[in-house]
This record gives structure tokens, C-alpha cells and sequence, in this order.
């Protein structure tokens, strides 16, 4: 399978939006915020790329190979250690919206723009997602990002992105020597069959992370 790239529409829902921020909706700072969503709409690009890669294991349980690059996480290789392939992938807002973002002087219109950014990424997320099960893989899967749990570091950006080639290029991507992404409303990671019901969110104890989707659980306490 080739490097595949993923465009999505965006379609904001404005009052989603708004609950998330705590605006009444008629109020003045409402009617500012959608102003600010539509100036912002037109620039929204979510996109992502995904791949399939060959999964091999190696003699060292805290290491596994992924379309031929070396990751190192315990977690990772127990949770590929029986597939035989896996679909790295990176979904984005898109670098437009960011520019368009980051240019806002008013930390108030920033920080509601940070949140449209948000909603432009869930769309890419959504649409990486569809595209899988609808012309990959029809199956349950389940996804690590580095950096997203101890057991994979941050650090693990670097062969992530390495396997995926120029594929960050192609999404606007770009990685930072920090190892943080450009714009910074995109995620990295690894998807992969999952039958096991594993969620990485049961092992992470970020509270207020607009992606979680199960509560913690503890380490360890994933399955």
C-alpha cells in the first residue's frame, strides 16, 4: 500500500463549539467567536497520511519493526506482537488554518482560534479513520501516538516520521527539534488491528484532552 493522503471537509458545528468554550450563544462574545469562525473556515485544510507497514518482531521484547524501522516500547511491541501489519499515519488541521491563527494578535481570538484548529484536526482524525475501514482494514483497531504515554516516549517521533517519508511534507507537517509538530494541532502515531477492546486513553492521566475517549485507568490496567 502506498503512501495515501486524506483530505477532509470542514464542517464546523458552531454550537459544539461554543458549549466548548463556555459562550452563551446570544451573547456579545458569542457573536464574536462566530465571526472569528467564519474569517477562519475558508482556511481550514484537515488532511492526514496513512500507509501499511510490515510488522516484524524482534528478539528483544521492548523492541519490534514497523515497514522496517525500530521502535523501542514494551507496550507497543506486546500490542503488534501478533499482526502482521500496522498503518502508521499523521492527520493535521492543516498549516493554513495555523498560519492564519497564529497571525491573531488578541489572546482571547487566539485562543478561540486554538479551538477551531481543534475541531479542523477531529475532522482529519475522522476522515483517516473512515478512509481505514472503508478501504483497508474494515476491522477493529486501536492507536498509540509517541509521546501520548511513558511506555512510548516523545522520542519516538523521529522513527515514526523517518518510516513515514515524505509524507509529513505532503500533510504540511513539520517536526520541530523539540520533536513537537508543526502546526501543533496534529498527532502522530501507529494504528493497528485490535480485538482486545485496548483504548491508549485507560493508561494516560491527562484529564482535559479533547481526544479522550475512555476514562483512566491506571497502568497496566488498559485491557
Amino acid at each position: 500500500m502506498d503512501l495515501q493522503l486524506v483530505e477532509a471537509a470542514f464542517n464546523p458545528d458552531a454550537s459544539a463549539l461554543l458549549s466548548r468554550l463556555g459562550l452563551d450563544s446570544d451573547s456579545d462574545e458569542a457573536e464574536d467567536f462566530l465571526s472569528l469562525l467564519d474569517r477562519l473556515a475558508p482556511f481550514a485544510r484537515p488532511k492526514g497520511v496513512l500507509t501499511e507497514a510490515k510488522v516484524e518482531r524482534c528478539p528483544d521484547p521492548d523492541r519490534i519493526l514497523v515497514g522496517g524501522v525500530e521502535f523501542t516500547s514494551r507496550l507497543l511491541a506486546d500490542n503488534l506482537g501478533d499482526e502482521d501489519v500496522a498503518w502508521p499515519y499523521i492527520a493535521t488541521c492543516g498549516r493554513e488554518i495555523y498560519d492564519s491563527v497564529s497571525a491573531i494578535a488578541d489572546p482571547f481570538e487566539r485562543y478561540w482560534g486554538e479551538e477551531v484548529m481543534q475541531a479542523a484536526l477531529s475532522e482529519a482524525m475522522d476522515a483517516l479513520e473512515r478512509y481505514l475501514a472503508a478501504s483497508v482494514f474494515p476491522g477493529k483497531t486501536a492507536v498509540m501516538s509517541p509521546g501520548s504515554l511513558p511506555e512510548w516516549p516523545i522520542g519516538q517521533q523521529t522513527p515514526l516520521f523517518r518510516l513515514l517519508g515524505d509524507g509529513a511534507l505532503r500533510c504540511g507537517v513539520e517536526l520541530t527539534a523539540s520533536l513537537l509538530m508543526i502546526p501543533n494541532k496534529s498527532v502522530s502515531g501507529i494504528r493497528f488491528h485490535n480485538e482486545h477492546e485496548y483504548v491508549n486513553c485507560r493508561l494516560c492521566p491527562r484529564e482535559r484532552c479533547p481526544n479522550r475517549k475512555a476514562e483512566f485507568a491506571g497502568a497496566g490496567k488498559a485491557d
